[in-house]
């Protein structure tokens, strides 16, 4: 099963957390939902000419495997459509179609109120870096904000500003009156659709441009910063620009946005900043309004093909919180680098931009795609309920206007009307500008079996990982609420009783399927996740954890949910080891990644012949080998993830130790862990008490 699972990974860029379909009585629901978790831009086979559609208007299907072909001729599996001609196929394929997009565009969208001189140097390095990035023949324009906002104009040698308030939201009604009556209309001829004068190429954008707000910052108080207005005034240039040509829309900030629209926090230090209890208590004055006209723009961009990407490096949130919606609607990308991390903030916008570089280097496989629409066809007997998370749902469709490599959807279903025996068929549709400006639509089919829920195969074809990263993005849509552990424990409750076999009255009797058995310890650790426990975390690191776990794959979410550990005994031994603190040893170097933290602890022996320096002595080569391997496979983690993780080594009883010790399954306690959460063991417990009992 679990290779038949990771073929279809590999080949469709699918996983389904049920791999024989449920069959379930109307108006009752699944502990787990019907879902298909989907990496659109998987690598496949490409087909240098238009599809085959079938004829029928009403379904529109595309020829594949699963259709029966008899004499140059297919039926549609669908609608039972006779349709003419036969082309190669597969499950996956994509279509290259016969329109070209001209050119890609991106605005920069510059934070002026940089922290102090040392910090203004980084924002500039991280502007440069992307500029570097950029494809050459794409079009750059530049916004700066602070207290005002300055759009620059590049159609001339002498430098044009633009001065805009920043206590408003700027429409592009707004935007066309200040073009038809200034200087500008006569530049371009009045044609509002072609605005080159605001773009560049990204070799000709000066860094010089890029200054401080002149501004003074008061005593007590923050700086003047009106984020929301400028991310408008961005939305409503291209809106002028673009018609669903390819377009980014990047954010450098520093600091939380304190005046005019989309407003953070006051200008005030003496107020503090939203946390997660205010907002959970209704006490974040400015929370719900924020969030309201962050989502109205991430509306509009979603109207016009515009993505935002947040770049982040601050003490303090920014908004990311807030702006969640922009980013999750339009299929940007977020980069919050803590304590202005220089190392995390200049290599993850290396490489999230980088991938622009060399862009054509293999199409069979994109490392990115812009302005995607999904079609999601479906038999009677399966109804699609919708895309969870990632795009905005349009009339017959699901848009994102920016997919990378690893980007994973959430599709939901449930069964119609249906029989055992019967299968169901799903075809994915996607529609997307390829890095070379090609259009492509990327075909995936499947055809799975029904069965009742209850049945052995239908158990047998349960996907634990699926299922669990499904649970994660569920809940990572719940912001308000209260206590939401119990939510998780009452479904978690709910699956074992109907899954599982027991005695009432018998907690030794609770058993679960083979393919099921790992499940209540992967929900056991979501609860400790930081997905999930908001006590330690800021609204907007929450945002960001959740942010991630909704894109990335099903084996990069796993790793947020159920950290990864490695154990290199010095003797030369490397091994998967469990997440428990039994696994730390005294003689073993452990390799803890948590997808946002890579740790390499040292245990009290190891760390103690390092400070003796055996490692330095030729008897003790081997030892020496056993650490550098270690550490090469840490480095090797940073350096290929994004968003880059923060990388610590640590001893037995340092103080970053703390990393490895919150996230193992606390079975030795005071011994090894001392903590009051409890171990596995306890949990699973309690658990079969609450089944046995109710």
């Amino acid at each position: 099963m679990e290779e038949r699972v990771l073929n279809t990974e590999h080949t469709d860029g699918i996983r389904l957390t049920w791999n024989k379909l449920p069959i379930i009585p109307k108006d009752t629901t699944l502990p787990i939902p019907i879902s298909v978790l989907y990496s659109p831009l998987n690598p496949s086979p490409i087909i240098p000419h238009e599809p085959l559609f079938c004829a029928n208007s009403v379904c529109r299907s595309v020829f594949n495997p699963f259709c029966k072909i008899i004499n140059n001729q297919w039926t549609c599996i669908l609608c039972n459509t006779i349709n003419n001609g036969v082309i190669p196929t597969s499950t996956t394929v994509d279509y290259i179609l016969n329109k070209v997009v001209p050119e890609f565009m991106y605005v920069l969208v510059v934070d002026m109120c940089t922290f102090d001189k040392e910090r203004h140097y980084l924002l500039v390095e991280g502007v440069r870096s992307t500029l570097e990035s950029l494809p050459l023949y794409s079009k750059v324009g530049l916004i700066l904000f602070g207290t005002n906002i300055e759009l620059f104009e590049f159609s001339c040698s002498v430098k044009k500003v633009y001065l805009f308030s920043g206590k408003k939201e700027y429409l592009k009604e707004d935007l066309q009156n200040i073009i038809c009556g200034g200087s500008v209309s006569k530049e371009v001829g009045g044609n509002l659709g072609n605005l080159n004068c605001f773009f560049t190429s990204p070799e000709k954008m000066a860094m010089n441009f890029i200054k401080r707000d002149p501004f003074p910052v008061l005593d007590g108080n923050r700086p003047v910063r009106c984020t929301g207005s400028a991310i408008s005034l961005a939305v409503s240039l291209l809106s002028f620009c673009v018609n669903d040509t390819p377009a980014k829309i990047i954010l450098f900030t520093q600091g939380p946005p304190t005046f005019g629209p989309g407003c953070l926090a006051s200008l005030s230090l003496s107020d503090n900043i939203r946390s997660n209890n205010d907002i959970l208590k209704g006490k974040a004055d400015y929370y719900k309004k924020g969030i309201e006209y962050y989502n109205k723009l991430g509306h509009r961009m979603v109207g016009i093909g515009v993505s935002l990407d947040i770049l982040a490096a601050t003490l303090y949130d920014v908004g990311i919180e807030e702006m969640r919606g922009m980013t999750d609607m339009t299929g940007g990308c977020v980069v919050m680098a803590q304590d202005f991390d220089k190392e995390i903030y200049i290599s993850s916008i290396k490489k999230l931009y980088s991938l622009h570089e060399n862009e054509t280097e293999d199409l069979h496989s994109p490392k990115y795609g812009f302005n995607a629409r999904l079609k999601v066809l479906s038999s009677k007997n399966l109804v699609f309920k919708g895309v969870l998370g990632l795009g905005a749902s349009q009339p017959s469709t699901h848009k994102i206007n920016y997919l990378r490599s690893t980007t994973n959807l959430t599709l939901l279903f449930e069964n119609g009307v249906v029989q055992a025996g019967e299968k169901g068929f799903i075809q994915l549709l996607m529609q997307y500008v390829r890095p070379d400006g090609r259009l492509i639509l990327r075909v995936t089919s499947l055809l799975r079996e029904f069965d009742d829920s209850h049945s052995k195969d239908v158990k047998e074809s349960f996907d634990q990982e699926a299922a669990v990263v499904l649970i994660s993005r569920m809940i990572s849509g719940v912001e308000d609420d209260m206590d939401l552990i119990r939510r998780i424990d009452r479904g978690l409750i709910r699956f074992v009783k109907k899954f599982g076999s027991f005695i009432k009255g018998d907690l030794e009797s609770v058993c679960l399927p083979d393919n099921m058995v790992y499940y209540p310890n992967f929900i056991y650790f979501l609860r400790r996740s930081l997905i999930v426990q908001r006590e330690t975390s800021s609204p907007d690191e929450n945002a960001y954890y959740r942010n991630l776990v909704m894109r990335e794959k099903v084996n990069e979410c796993m790793t947020m949910i159920v950290p990864t550990l490695i154990s290199f005994h010095y003797q030369g031994e490397i091994k998967p080891v469990e997440m428990d603190s039994k696994s730390l040893k005294d003689d073993c170097i452990l390799l803890l990644d948590t997808f946002h933290n890579v740790v390499l602890w040292r245990g009290e022996s190891i760390a103690s012949w390092i400070k003796e320096g055996y490692h330095l002595k030729e008897d003790f080569k081997y030892f020496k080998e056993i650490l550098d391997e270690a550490e090469t496979k840490a480095k090797s983690l940073v350096n290929e993830r994004f968003p880059t993780p923060q990388f610590v080594v640590c001893d037995r009883y340092g103080s970053q130790e703390r990393i490895l010790l919150a996230k193992v399954n606390p079975s030795l306690k005071n011994s090894v862990v001392v903590t009051d959460d409890i171990d596995f063991e306890t949990f699973y417990k309690h658990l079969c008490k609450i089944v046995v009992e109710i």
